[in-house]
């Protein structure tokens, strides 16, 4: 019991002794003490919890569990960002493989080169008979010798210029 309360008994105490006389009064000194002492009980324990809501190991605890929620949930949000972006990695990585040469090649298409492989030939005047030309294919390369061309000019479309 806290020293406060102590002294509140010893005085009630006290008061009862002098007024035993009087019945009345013993009653009313009861009361007025009892209630005195219920009062700064209630006080005391309103301080206790006051007091408790500065209590740094429960705030430091409230905080941790704060804390662990929160790296929780960031944990989270990194995983799902991360497979959305190896979806889209993956995704992109389809796209540019439709794309590569290696897949036309693939596909049963074939680049033709000059003799020292430094452009593909997009059209047959580029060359002439005698020259050497390399074919790109999907397994493997040909060493070509060019006997003949045929060139569709621009001018005339399906008009062909033939060198021999």
């Amino acid at each position: 019991m806290p020293p406060s309360s102590r002294s509140e008994l010893r005085r009630a105490r006290s008061e009862l002794r002098l007024s035993a006389s009087c019945p009345s009064s013993v009653a009313r000194v009861c009361s007025s003490s009892c209630a005195r002492v219920a009062a700064r009980e209630r006080r005391r324990q309103q301080l206790e919890r006051q007091l408790a809501g500065f209590d740094l190991g429960r705030r430091l605890a409230a905080i941790g569990t704060r804390l662990i929620g929160a790296e929780t949930r960031l944990r989270g949000a990194g995983m799902r960002r991360q497979h959305l972006a190896a979806a889209q990695l993956t995704a992109m990585a389809g796209r540019l493989e439709t794309l590569s040469p290696l897949a036309v090649l693939g596909r049963g298409y074939a680049v033709a080169w000059n003799a020292d492989k430094t452009r593909a030939l997009r059209d047959a005047a580029a060359v002439d008979p005698g020259d050497r030309v390399h074919v790109t294919l999907s397994r493997g390369s040909l060493e070509c010798d060019v006997r003949s061309t045929v060139a569709f000019t621009k001018d005339t479309k399906g008009t062909k210029d033939t060198k021999a």
